[in-house]
């Protein structure tokens, strides 16, 4: 039963749906050496491929040595904007509840997914 105005609840117990995350997830990395490789990255935030400098070690697997191998691993349309979709918050009914829990869900569980990698990058860097 919903309660609540513009409130995104669900009585219902919802299984975890856990996102693939990759390759194409991976925070830039630009390494500890003292080289100066130009490289491409794939930029989540932005849903484009980037060059930056890889100093040429510790980085990790979001390092492409093309703009077109980068794009072609991460499945880059380059002629769509991206876009975000939002749930009705209108009348909420039991459906607005529950898509509006999945979407809680899963920003949950990819904001603990990077929080977590770029714990790991931080000990590294």
């Amino acid at each position: 039963m919903y309660v609540g105005c513009h409130v995104c609840r669900c009585d219902r117990e919802m299984k975890s749906i856990e996102p693939a995350i990759g390759v194409c997830n991976e925070v830039k990395a630009v390494g500890n050496c003292n080289n100066n490789i130009e490289r491409y990255y794939y930029n989540v935030v932005e849903d484009k491929c980037e060059k930056f400098m890889y100093s040429g070690c510790n980085g990790n697997n979001n390092n492409f040595k093309t703009l077109q191998e980068c794009a072609e691993k991460c499945q880059v349309n380059q002629d769509s904007q991206p876009t975000i979709q939002r749930a009705s918050l209108g009348e909420p009914g039991e459906s607005d509840a529950i898509k509006c829990n999945i979407w809680l869900i899963l920003i949950t569980m990819i904001l603990t997914k990077l929080h977590s990698i770029l714990s790991t990058h931080s000990k590294i860097l």
